[in-house]
């Protein structure tokens, strides 16, 4: 005798790796993730020989698809709190806070079920204050949660405001005489700079304000142009490229005639914040320096900005701090 069968959740548990049921590892900040883990068994339940036997089955995709992460609550309805999301997979950032060790997994250690990974973000604007929160899934038609499934199991973040921005000072400057050439006179500087241990740059934002300068190349994001003697001119900007170049040639950042293929390394030091100052023989639309403002995300996500100008009259490029 066979019927038809019919699925079931039979353990439903959410948890926080590596720290049990709480956590304030999570900066606010809209970027920052902190790792969710559901541990959820779903049977087939079916007859055989008379008898009602269960078989465990991997959610399909449109169960995964469902499983989601919300405020605990007896309403299987309910939604998250205003300024939360739940997100899917993870993002670069580095989860944990700074100092202390990434989040691991407890896969392997949950005492049977499937684990399903779920990363939860609060943004910069939301009160400081602790929240409960529970897993939802829809499997076989029927919604189950946290709440409703054994003994109503649950995870409480209390999110944390993100540590102060750094100031210049606490960068590593390095200049690199790049390349030099002659007799039509070229000289290119990579200056990096480089974040404090525990933190490095995940994404460049770049500077506000960038000019457009014709003839500048495609690496180069200028702020001025400055007339020197004899003909030369001072460019100064960011360096704006895929993280995974490590040389330009001339004409990728400036027009100077004779030099174009010529190539230079940008990868010197271990850091994607980097800037170029081109001293040559070229002829550019004139755009007087000024400070502009240099953006920057770091592992956790937190962003920081610092002023870029220079001096000794345009020819060198300095860091400051931005507020």
């Amino acid at each position: 005798m066979v019927s038809a069968d019919k699925y079931i959740v039979n353990i439903f548990k959410v948890v926080l790796p590596g720290v049990g049921d709480s956590t304030k590892a999570l900066y606010a900040n809209g970027r920052h993730q902190c790792k969710v883990e559901v541990i959820i068994d779903k049977e087939r339940r079916f007859i055989r020989d008379e008898w009602e036997v269960g078989e465990s089955e991997p959610l399909t995709p449109e169960e995964l698809a469902s499983l989601t992460i919300t405020r605990y609550s007896a309403n299987e309805n309910e939604k998250l709190p205003t300024g939360w999301s739940c997100d899917t997979t993870k993002n670069e950032f580095d989860t944990g806070l700074r100092g202390g060790s990434p989040i691991a997994s407890s896969a392997g250690t949950t005492g049977g079920g499937e684990v399903v990974e779920r990363y939860l973000r609060v943004d910069a604007r939301v009160a400081i204050e602790a929240q409960r929160f529970m897993a939802r899934v829809v499997v076989g038609g029927k919604t189950y949660t946290t709440y409703n499934v054994g003994a109503g199991s649950s995870v409480i973040i209390e999110p944390t405001r993100p540590y102060e921005k750094l100031r210049a000072a606490q960068l590593v400057a390095e200049r690199d005489d790049a390349l030099s050439a002659n007799p039509v006179f070229l000289d290119i500087d990579v200056y990096y700079w480089s974040l404090p241990a525990g933190l490095r740059l995940v994404k460049n934002l770049g500077i506000d304000n960038a000019v457009d300068i014709a003839g500048v190349g495609r690496a180069l994001r200028p702020f001025y142009s400055d007339f020197r003697m004899n003909s030369t001119m001072l460019v100064g900007g960011v360096i704006d490229i895929d993280s995974s170049v490590t040389t330009l040639r001339v004409i990728d950042v400036c027009p100077v005639k004779g030099h174009e293929n010529k190539t230079f390394r940008i990868d010197k030091y271990p850091t994607q914040m980097r800037a170029i100052r081109v001293w040559a023989r070229m002829f550019l639309r004139l755009v007087k320096g000024r400070d502009v403002v240099w953006r920057i995300l770091d592992n956790y996500g937190v962003e920081h900005s610092f002023l870029l100008g220079s001096e000794d009259e345009s020819n060198v490029l300095v860091l400051r701090d931005h507020g």
